[in-house]
């Protein structure tokens, strides 16, 4: 009778794996809650997946964690209407700024496979400091392992679960391209063995199952074996039994995973300072929800010259126009300048528009001014003068450097720019007066 009665999958409640999935960790923001999608997503014959606890560190306080009710349809969008979640977890936790706490759910959250669910994780202390969370730039699944499969969310700041206005009163509570930071503890029960799951096991264990019934023939002495006696065997059996693996189970499946990290250089200056006690310059002072590293950050230092920028590293920002300009103008085509920029912009020879407003160039060396140079060259043309004793030659075969679009450096020369005429009309208007 037991042989007829096979189990599905386990009669007891001890999972057969337990495992974790830790995110990176950049530090990029700080606030109230963490709103992301989490897809279980597998190749291997699960049956379920029980989340058992959510680790997050930050300053905590009144933490809840909710769920939607229902699996989040593919159309890919979550709702924040609180109607449609469900509260898993309610209690308060100290400060843990540098470790992870685990927030244990009292009953853990079972996903079966294909099967995604909305979590939203909130803390009600006032301020900005509750729970730490990442930027996400990217595409597609941010984290992922064998079973789990994280989406990037939004972030929250506003300290009411579900709150629809920011804490200073005005703008939308919800930032997206955010994704969650800590741990996410879980186990799985495995399908036991049955003929309506064949397809789920590896090509081995298919094999070795399809052999031994291949076996049941009069003139063969497994042939004494009812064929229930058999699939009874099997469904003892795990899935690894015939050594069938997790990365051969996925190549079969043609699920392919991407790498279990998002790499991230930025660090919030500000948290650092307050975590080992040191005063920071780049604490952002302004009523904004987070603090968000610029390019410059990255780049390094810039000081700002009459015809662009010059960078640290002795390049010069100009303005596209002013090249494009030059490089398709025939008169300036004997110049040397005209020749090293075409050699290390060889793209803009022959457009005439871009919609790209500047770019960065090193051509002539640290403390050139680009634009005074191709002012100059044009000079040089319409005066006949003999220019190629005016100028260096380009270093022989220098390598070319990067192409660097830096859109806040453009408006921010516009805006001085406008500045500057400005100021001319108001003293031309004061001298009249």
């Amino acid at each position: 009778m037991a042989a007829v009665n096979r189990p599905a999958t386990s009669t007891t409640l001890s999972l057969h794996h337990t495992d974790s999935l830790t995110t990176s960790d950049n530090e990029d923001h700080t606030f109230s809650g963490i709103l992301f999608p989490i897809k279980c997503e597998t190749a291997l014959p699960l049956d379920t997946l029980h989340i058992t606890s959510f680790s997050v560190r930050g300053s905590l306080g009144p933490m809840t964690i909710w769920k939607t009710k229902e699996p989040v349809p593919e159309a890919g969008s979550i709702s924040a209407d609180p109607d449609l979640w469900e509260k898993i977890y309610d209690k308060t936790h100290p400060s843990s700024r540098k470790t992870l706490v685990p927030l244990t759910l009292s009953s853990p959250l079972i996903l079966k496979p294909s099967e995604t669910y909305g979590i939203y994780i909130h803390s009600s202390l006032p301020g900005d400091t509750a729970l730490v969370y990442d930027n996400y730039c990217g595409r597609g699944p941010i984290y992922t392992d064998p079973y789990l499969t994280l989406l990037s969310g939004h972030a929250h700041v506003s300290n009411r679960p579900f709150g629809k206005t920011s804490m200073w009163g005005w703008g939308s509570p919800w930032r997206n391209g955010r994704c969650f930071v800590g741990k996410i503890s879980y186990g799985c029960l495995y399908k036991l063995w049955n003929p309506w799951c064949y397809l789920s096991y590896g090509s081995k264990f298919r094999d070795v199952t399809t052999s031994l019934f291949i076996l049941q023939r009069r003139t063969c002495i497994w042939a004494t074996l009812p064929d229930e006696v058999i699939m009874y065997i099997l469904n003892m059996c795990p899935f690894t039994w015939f050594d069938d693996t997790v990365s051969s189970l996925e190549d079969e499946k043609s699920l392919a995973r991407e790498p279990v990290v998002q790499q991230n250089s930025s660090r919030n200056m500000r948290m650092q300072a307050e975590y080992y006690g040191e005063d920071s310059e780049d604490e952002d002072e302004e009523p904004d929800e987070e603090y968000v590293p610029s390019d410059d950050d990255a780049a390094g230092s810039t000081t700002q010259t009459s015809g662009g920028e010059e960078n640290g590293d002795g390049s010069t920002t100009i303005l596209l126009d002013d090249l494009i300009a030059f490089l398709n103008n025939p008169e300036a085509r004997g110049h040397p300048l005209y020749a090293a920029l075409a050699a290390q912009f060889p793209q803009y020879v022959g457009d005439e528009e871009s919609e790209d407003e500047y770019v960065v160039g090193n051509v002539h060396g640290e403390g050139d001014d680009m634009e005074e140079l191709m002012e100059e060259a044009y000079e040089e043309v319409d005066d006949g003068v003999d220019v190629d004793s005016v100028l260096p030659p380009p270093p022989p075969s220098p390598p070319p450097p990067s192409v660097v679009w830096r859109q806040d450096s453009a408006l921010r020369i516009e805006e001085e720019e406008m500045a500057m005429i400005e100021g001319e009309g108001g003293d031309e208007e004061e001298e009249a007066s």
